[in-house]
């Protein structure tokens, strides 16, 4: 049997977080976007003012489709998108899903890291991982990055 396989069957958060990485179409598409972000959208607006043919399509606008899917998912955020005011709830309710999503890839990525079979080599770096890999579900989207520790 692989390593990979039987560090799935050796750990059931592996496993949960191998079918997270797979499978989750938001995580996918705030990765992608990220990407190709950190790529060369950045770049788009003042490709369009040199009147260069941007690489990449309208990195904001981009972004606002991602949102809106979010939000044609939860009835709860589409129904606030008719109320006046209400759209810091909404930026908030976005930004705790985008968050947690990223604080579960990152999860799983320490854990692999750290418990998985990459080795002595990986963990190495467990005190810089700490803090994501004994991250709980029930604190997902809690903590703020903002701010110096």
């Amino acid at each position: 049997m692989g390593r990979t396989k039987q560090y799935r069957r050796s750990r059931r958060a592996a496993d949960a977080d191998t079918v997270f990485l797979e499978s989750d179409e938001h995580l996918r598409a705030l990765m992608t976007a990220l990407s190709r972000f950190a790529q060369s959208a950045r770049y788009h607006n003042l490709d369009v003012i040199g009147g260069c043919q941007p690489e990449t399509n309208d990195p904001e606008q981009e972004w606002q489709h991602i949102e809106m899917e979010l939000v044609n998912e939860r009835p709860e955020l589409s129904k606030a998108l008719l109320e006046p005011g209400s759209t810091g709830e909404i930026y908030d309710a976005i930004r705790r899903e985008f968050v947690g999503r990223i604080e579960v890839f990152v999860r799983a990525l320490c854990r692999l890291f750290t418990l998985g079979p990459l080795g002595e080599e990986a963990r190495r770096f467990t005190g810089y991982l700490t803090p994501f890999l004994f991250l709980r579900d029930d604190d997902l989207s809690t903590r703020d990055y903002r701010t110096a520790r």
